[in-house]
């Protein structure tokens, strides 16, 4: 009995840790992408498909349409600002914030690497992103205050070998270069932002990259990120723009993540399993050591159902008794994985295991226990209930 409630501890306990950890950092690359991109990105102009050329006479008519063209996309956005305020129109939306973004190269002393530079309205973009809370050499205000200032990805600033306070050239593939002063490094969490990314004032990026009054895209910032698909379909309606809810945009990452919570479920699952099997063996074995038992209590009036739900309760005692110790151990075990460093430096950057406090992930586990412990209890429950007195004191019981 105690190795079978080992077994459940054992296996609520890892589950919870592993639905902890592979939600922890699901979360951490959730909050990181959207911090950084927002909950929703509204680029290039499209044509729209369709023009309305029929009048009110060919409603709820079938039409045929042939020699269909493509859709016609054009790149940038012509009026940010007037958009921008329409959007803030939007009772979901809490901030937006225009970018102007392109390919550049950035050089100190001898390092050159190809980069992607984006202007952006400081203000606007602190109330979008967590660009504050990202910032971990210098100071905003020094970006702030400076014109010619720039904010460069860590990745970046360490293979480039760059500092607070040196200057750096930048240069577009139709600009000349100019000298910037970097005011400060910032780390997103993703590398592919970290190693690749230069801020740079709006206006000081309109002229690097020779594009005067232009807005590659809008980023939109929303009260609940889970809502943003129905908000991306509503802009693309209203704006015939392209709108890109990060849903969207971290398909493949998402994915991932689902495909590897899948799997830690299984894996600990079987655990809870096996268990479950130990449970079957020692109360089918409990039967068959006390059919005379069984048998007494038969003949004193006891009906089938006490009889079966005697090993029933038996099962559910053992399966309380696991659910509560695995709960106690796994709280325990998340809080011990939460505080092992480790380095992780793939998509996004991580020193530690990041774990999350989910009631579900318990609820989950003891419902997984008491399902798995009461089929393991249903079958030796049910023959002792089929046990008939007589056929005990014949010794032809089976």
């Amino acid at each position: 009995m105690l190795l079978s409630v080992l077994g459940v501890t054992v296996g609520i306990s890892l589950f919870i840790m592993a639905q902890a950890v592979s939600q922890g950092f699901k979360e951490f690359y959730v909050q990181s992408t959207v911090g950084t991109r927002g909950s929703i990105v509204i680029e290039d102009r499209f044509q729209s498909r369709y023009s309305m050329l029929l009048g009110d006479n060919f409603e709820n008519k079938m039409i045929s349409i042939e020699n269909q063209k493509p859709r016609k996309f054009y790149p940038g956005i012509p009026d940010a600002y007037r958009m921008i305020r329409v959007i803030k129109t939007y009772p979901q939306v809490v901030a937006c914030a225009p970018i102007i973004e392109d390919r550049a190269f950035i050089r100190s002393g001898l390092l050159s690497e190809v980069t992607n530079v984006q202007g952006i309205d400081l203000e606007l973009q602190l109330d979008t992103t967590d660009l504050a809370k990202q910032v971990i050499k210098g100071t905003i205000e020094d970006f702030r205050n400076d014109g010619s200032a720039a904010l460069i990805g860590s990745l970046l600033a360490d293979r480039m070998q760059i500092g607070i306070g040196e200057n750096v050239y930048i240069k577009s593939d139709l600009g000349d270069s100019r000298r910037f002063k970097v005011a400060g490094i910032f780390q997103s969490g993703i590398n592919a932002i970290d190693e690749k990314t230069v801020y740079l004032h709006r206006k000081a990026a309109q002229s690097v990259l020779r594009k005067p009054f232009y807005t590659s895209s809008i980023l939109v910032r929303i009260q609940n990120p889970e809502e943003a698909p129905q908000l991306a379909a509503a802009f693309a309606d209203h704006f015939s723009h392209i709108s890109r809810p990060w849903q969207e945009r971290e398909k493949a990452m998402l994915a991932t993540f689902q495909a590897i919570s899948i799997f830690a479920t299984i894996s600990v699952s079987a655990i809870i399993l096996m268990a479950g099997f130990a449970i079957f063996f020692i109360l089918n074995m409990s039967v068959l050591n006390k059919t005379k038992e069984i048998s007494i209590l038969r003949s004193m009036g006891y009906f089938r159902t006490d009889i079966a739900a005697i090993f029933l309760w038996q099962g559910a005692l053992l399966s309380l008794l696991g659910i509560f110790t695995g709960s106690l151990f796994g709280a325990t075990l998340t809080t011990l994985v939460s505080h092992i460093p480790i380095k992780i430096r793939g998509i996004f950057q991580a020193d530690h295991f990041i774990v999350t406090w989910d009631f579900k992930h318990y609820l989950i586990a003891a419902l997984l226990s008491m399902i798995t412990c009461f089929l393991s209890a249903y079958y030796p429950a049910r023959r002792a209930a089929r046990l008939q007195p007589v056929d005990v004191l014949r010794g032809t019981s089976q």
